[in-house]
């Protein structure tokens, strides 16, 4: 095992890794939170508050590093740590949260998740998608750092959408560019790297996406509405 890959198992050793690579005072505080992964806030004398996952005790020192860089403000780090969480959420969620029955709600007040995903189904992924699909809870009025605009469990095999985008001011494309890209977590799954990693957007899962019409404009206005989160 190289240090690249060593896993900094103590929230301690954690916490020192982040204070050294972000070069501010870090308290840290792990979670079993599964809506919101990461959450930070800076105080006015520039030390900084984390609210993390216990999912970044199996992390490796490469995703610490990213997640101290992110704390940093260096680009690029964000994505990094994105794509950790969504890779491995599911791999950690509380057994307590797992047998709890789940209320599938596909009706919002604005947008019906059931009818929009069986022709996104028939469209563009050639009937190979099954997962239910539901608006999560009520979402908060605060604003935390990671925002997760949908998420596909394959414990449950169930694809969840944030009620961030069940409102009028919220596009019809951007609601199904997003149910579309977690249906596609659904239909590709995980693949592996040659380096062994796993790999939750891979080329293929990338060039699929960009099938849909309003992709970059989905993009576009993700960015404008949440920073690109």
């Amino acid at each position: 095992m190289n240090q690249a890959e060593q896993v900094l198992s103590s929230p301690l050793e954690i916490q020192n890794k982040l204070k050294m690579v972000s070069g501010k005072e870090v308290l840290l505080m792990l979670t079993n939170n599964t809506q919101t992964m990461v959450t930070i806030k800076e105080s006015p004398k520039g030390s900084i508050s984390l609210r993390a996952h216990k999912m970044f005790l199996h992390a490796d020192e490469e995703i610490i590093t990213a997640l101290g860089q992110w704390i940093g403000g260096k680009r690029g780090a964000r994505e990094r740590v994105k794509q950790y969480i969504a890779a491995n959420s599911a791999l950690h969620i509380d057994q307590r949260i797992i047998q709890r029955k789940v209320s599938i709600n596909p009706a919002g007040k604005y947008y019906n998740l059931d009818k929009m995903a069986k022709e996104i189904n028939e469209k563009y992924l050639g009937g190979r998608s099954s997962a239910p699909v539901t608006w999560g809870r009520k979402v908060t009025k605060r604003k935390p750092s990671t925002i997760r605009l949908g998420w596909y469990d394959p414990t449950r095999r169930l694809i969840t959408l944030s009620q961030r985008l069940d409102r009028r001011d919220i596009p019809r494309y951007m609601v199904e560019y997003v149910l579309f890209h977690e249906m596609l977590h659904e239909v590709i799954g995980v693949e592996t790297k040659s380096s062994g990693r796993r790999d939750i957007h891979s080329k293929k899962f990338n060039l699929m996406e960009q099938t849909y019409p309003f992709y970059y404009d989905a993009l576009k206005f993700e960015k404008k509405k949440w920073g690109g989160v």
